[in-house]
């Protein structure tokens, strides 16, 4: 299935796309967690408006060609998720919102070359670091003028000052490290983002474009994230050992790949996990505030569930329930917490093995769509799982997106599609 546009990727109607369905997020602090209903709301009729729009528009025009990966592996996504959410007695509307988002990611690379997508996300984002940094260092300097800006509450109480492009939780004001946020409703998720359009940057274009790379890395300084920093550093080192010359590899690269894997993971565990890390890292990454054992618990619990119900999963309605009393009765766990925080294992969790390997293996196709050799494949799937590790995407287009393009084969096809049509 594709859909023609406009050679031109800087047309400012798709620019403008990309910046929407940005925006209009549900991973945002504005149209996500807002404890305003009506702004919770836009982002679910955007993708609705979006997605009938060009299903609509593209019957009329004829322009529906038929992509058997993905069309394929959207109606197995589909039809195990249907199936489960029916066992479950799952509320229609979150179901309604879980499918927009599935659908909007396959149409939107339906829609786009990867390239020409990752060219929109990469202007958008750094229209959004730069607002992001704009706010942050103001905050330094000049919290008073920061904590005099329009504000909103959301859902759990907290209250965000914001410039529209970018806010702040107030309650970084009063601390050293300013946590920037940019759009987004949390650190972690604008990390996510920001990695994504590293990889990008990386990948597709060998970081020739040092200007937007340093203001990628600078505003995911400001997230403080140790997710985020482990996954950027990952992502950096592999791409020296193996991004520049895709086909050769050495033993010695071999090497310092597997003690890099190894270092990360040792590194990650004793940040988050050890009295060491509190002690050495513990201002850098304020281990203290209660994200570390709800990191662990988001790995340990749902790797329980998934023991307990392999196939169907428990659903979403009762897993904030099941995960307070789970993690209440663990004798790994602190104390309860009912924050499910991993996006890769809550779908294995929530709606049972079938889907979260449909989910795993597009999530690890879109490796080969930016690197050649089974080191970079498997390094960009490492660097995507470790950037779900601390936040979970329940209702967001973000990792359909990855998903879709992983199985989309026709991805670097419409050179040849042209010059096919061109000879007609």
């Amino acid at each position: 299935m594709r859909i023609t546009i406009k050679d031109n990727p800087k047309d400012f109607k798709d620019i403008l796309l990309i910046f929407l369905l940005l925006f209009l997020s549900n991973d945002t602090y504005l149209f996500g967690t807002n404890s305003n209903e009506l702004f919770l709301t836009l982002p679910r009729l955007f993708l609705l408006v979006f997605c009938l729009t060009t299903i609509v528009c593209s019957i009329i025009n004829n322009k529906l060609i038929y992509n058997r990966r993905m069309i394929t592996l959207y109606s197995l996504m589909v039809f195990s998720f249907m199936v489960v959410s029916v066992y479950h007695h799952e509320v229609v509307s979150r179901v309604i919102v879980k499918l927009l988002c599935i659908t909007t990611g396959m149409l939107i690379c339906t829609r786009y070359e990867l390239k020409d997508y990752a060219q929109l996300f990469l202007k958008c984002m750094q229209f959004f670091s730069i607002a992001a940094i704009f706010l942050t260092v103001l905050a330094y300097v000049a919290p008073s003028v920061v904590s005099s800006l329009p504000s909103m509450v959301n859902t759990a109480g907290v209250r965000f000052f914001s410039i529209g492009l970018a806010g702040l939780d107030e309650r970084s004001l009063s601390t050293w490290a300013v946590r920037t946020g940019g759009i987004f409703w949390e650190p972690g998720v604008f990390q996510m983002y920001l990695n994504l359009a590293i990889l990008f940057e990386l990948m597709l274009y060998h970081g020739k474009n040092k200007k937007r790379m340093a203001i990628y890395i600078l505003a995911l300084f400001f997230t403080f994230s140790t997710t985020g920093y482990i996954a950027f550093i990952w992502i950096m080192m592999t791409y020296s050992l193996f991004g520049k010359d895709d086909k050769r590899l050495t033993i010695r690269n071999l090497c310092v790949y597997i003690l890099l894997l190894v270092s990360v993971f040792l590194l990650y565990y004793v940040v988050l996990y050890t009295s060491l890390g509190e002690v050495v890292f513990g201002k850098l990454f304020d281990v203290k505030d209660g994200s570390t054992f709800v990191r662990l618990a988001s790995v340990l619990i749902n790797i329980e569930i998934i023991q307990d119900n392999p196939w169907t999963g428990i659903g979403m309605g009762i897993m904030e329930i099941e995960f307070w009393t789970r993690s209440g009765l663990s004798a790994d766990i602190p104390w309860p917490t009912k924050q499910n925080t991993n996006t890769l294992l809550y779908q294995f969790a929530a709606h049972g093995c079938l889907f979260g390997s449909l989910f795993t293996w597009g999530t690890y196709k879109f490796g080969a769509k930016l690197g050649k050799n089974f080191f970079m494949k498997m390094s960009i799937f490492i660097m995507i799982v470790l950037i779900y590790v601390g936040e979970n995407l329940m209702t967001s287009i973000f990792p359909y997106i990855i998903i879709f393009y992983g199985v989309n084969k026709s991805i670097d096809t419409r050179k040849s599609e042209r010059n096919a049509a061109n000879k007609i």
